[in-house]
Order: C-alpha cells, then sequence, then structure tokens
C-alpha cells in the first residue's frame, strides 16, 4: 500500500484551511503522525530524515541571518502544480534577495526567479 503525501497534506481534519500556504501551522506544537510526511512514513520512512531536517535548519539559519526575502511586486495567489512528488507554484515564485548588510546600507533589491 502506498501513501499519497500530497493527500495527506490536504485533509482538512488535520489540517484546517489546507489549501492556504501557512508555514507558521507548524510552530508550537508536535506535528502528530501522518500528517506531515516529506519523508515518507512508516518502515519506509527515508534513512537520512534526522540529518536532513538537521541539515536543513543550519543552512536555513545561516541563509536567514544573512538574507532578507520578500515577495516582488504582482505576486499574487497562484495554483499549485504536483512536481514529482511535491507542490511547487504553477509558474515558479518572484522574490527579491537583499543582503542584510546592503538593507542597513540602503541599497536595492533585485528579484530572483525561483522554480
Amino acid at each position: 500500500m502506498n501513501t499519497s503525501i500530497l493527500l495527506a497534506h490536504q485533509r482538512r481534519d488535520s489540517f484546517p484551511d489546507a489549501s492556504t500556504y501557512r508555514p507558521d501551522r507548524f510552530l508550537g506544537s508536535e506535528v502528530a503522525p501522518n500528517t506531515w510526511l516529506p519523508f515518507g512514513g512508516g518502515v519506509r520512512r527515508c534513512i537520512g530524515a534526522g540529518f536532513s531536517l538537521m541539515e536543513g535548519t543550519a543552512v536555513l539559519r545561516e541563509i536567514l541571518t544573512r538574507y532578507t526575502f520578500t515577495p516582488s511586486a504582482g505576486n499574487g495567489p497562484e495554483r499549485g502544480r504536483v512536481r514529482n512528488i511535491t507542490n511547487v507554484p504553477r509558474r515558479g515564485a518572484r522574490i527579491a534577495v537583499t543582503s542584510r548588510h546592503s538593507v542597513a546600507q540602503g541599497q536595492s533589491t533585485d528579484p530572483l526567479r525561483v522554480s
């Protein structure tokens, strides 16, 4: 039996307002088993899941202390599309990435397309 990660992440009993992008829903509480499955689940769970979460936290900490990310003008709600086992924005996402050092000096930002 295969688990559909997409369907698990859209369950309204686990995620009220599941279609809204709200990463803060995972803050401040323990995530129930079988509701968030970025590494699969059960006996077939990814062997590198623990290391990946630790490494991802370290990388994000470094990036977020050095750069500021803001949505570019004209970004609005967008439907996702399935890409392999994940969802991505259908038309990509435009963001402005600014060095925190340049923000302090008042330099402008340049949009960056992330897909």
